[in-house]
């Protein structure tokens, strides 16, 4: 039952230029919650669909893709 404007300047801050940043000042040392933005996007290659991993003539597709990461 806090007002709004306790609320915000209790568990929000300003950082850089990043308004309404959820974190805390614990003891401990700082903590933020971590922004989406700052997670990178890992693309994957595809598996064909005929591929068989339980097909021995399939061995070297997936020997090779082992290879790729």
């Amino acid at each position: 039952m806090k007002p709004a404007r306790w609320v915000k300047q209790r568990y929000f801050q300003v950082q850089g230029n990043r308004h309404w940043v959820f974190a805390a000042n614990p003891p401990g040392g700082p903590l933020e919650l971590c922004a989406a933005s700052a997670v990178s996007i890992i693309r994957h290659v595809k598996i064909r669909s005929d591929a068989n991993p339980f097909n021995p003539e399939w061995n070297a597709y997936f020997a090779r893709r082992q290879g790729v990461r």
